[in-house]
């Protein structure tokens, strides 16, 4: 249940900041494969690096996790 919510949040938080960029915004994806069983702690030190980023980055307009269907992580980044 907790990873559901994990990525419905990164789902909605994508579809709310999905918006037409003018040309001096950017965006990047980062990928990462987590080792098995390290899963729990990877989500729980991302979310909250994420949560800091937002709070504390200037220039910053969407930076959020993402868990995909194939099992890796995305950090998704809008600046």
């Amino acid at each position: 249940m907790r990873a559901r919510n994990w990525i419905a949040m990164g789902i909605a938080a994508f579809a709310a900041g999905s918006a037409l960029a003018d040309c001096e915004e950017v965006g990047y994806i980062a990928t990462f494969e987590v080792m098995a069983g390290q899963e729990q702690a990877f989500e729980s030190a991302v979310l909250a690096a994420a949560a800091k980023v937002n709070e504390v980055e200037e220039g910053t307009i969407f930076y959020a996790p993402y868990k995909g269907a194939d099992g890796k992580y995305y950090m998704m980044e809008r600046y």
